[in-house]
């Protein structure tokens, strides 16, 4: 088996940037595009990206085969969503933009109403609501996904106004969280001769905090 994330982690962080500026068709989505697939999921249209697929010839991994995780997840589709984004901003591929937008879509249906994520689906379209790493929370899937949508709000609030908006709503939602970390800015708990700020998620999440920032600069 074989996962995408740390494809993800070099792409998402500019890598593709770098390719796109100097030789735009060097940037190759054929795998991406391969593990992308359109679902009807809860009355909507989305895009998810399947995270296991086989070698030779990469058939995706239903959830019996992949595990009690399930076949797709927020912390890979806002990463892809981001990848799309910058390479529409860079190329202005029109393609680009629209899977991205479909991504999204994904995303903000694993949004609940208070801010908070889940993070997997299963093989028939449910949301994986109990999973270890796909329980409701504002955590690593939350940042990511509030990256994703910041970036898209910026795009598409010259280009769709309109899904700006429900992008900008559910970005909110999000915001009292953020809130409450700032809450605790200044705090640090010690540990040996470690001073662990307070004011990270998970307490001491530095890198996921990041991914989040990076969401809220775009926002």
């Amino acid at each position: 088996m074989k996962t995408l994330r740390t494809i993800f982690g070099i792409v998402a962080f500019g890598f593709s940037i770098v390719l796109a500026q100097e030789q735009p068709s060097f940037v190759n989505f054929n795998h991406l595009d391969h593990l992308t697939e359109k679902i009807q999921f809860y009355g909507d249209t989305v895009s998810i990206v399947h995270i296991y697929s086989n070698y030779p010839d990469y058939h995706w991994i239903d959830a019996k085969e992949s595990g009690p995780e399930g076949i797709a997840c927020v912390d890979d589709a806002a990463r892809a969503a981001v990848v799309y984004l910058r390479h529409y901003e860079l190329t202005k591929n029109e393609s680009s933009l629209a899977k991205a937008k479909s991504l999204l879509r994904f995303v903000i249906k694993m949004q609940t109403d208070d801010g908070d994520f889940y993070n997997f689906i299963f093989a028939d379209h449910t949301i994986n609501r109990a999973g270890k790493t796909s329980f409701k929370s504002f955590g690593w899937w939350a940042a990511r996904g509030v990256w994703s949508m910041s970036l898209g709000y910026r795009i598409f609030k010259e280009i769709d106004p309109q899904f700006a908006q429900l992008l900008k709503h559910r970005i909110a939602l999000s915001i009292p969280h953020v809130e409450m970390l700032m809450k605790k800015y200044g705090e640090v708990r010690t540990v040996g001769h470690l001073r662990i700020p307070q004011w990270l998620l998970y307490e001491s999440g530095a890198d996921v905090t990041s991914e989040l920032l990076l969401g809220l600069t775009e926002y």
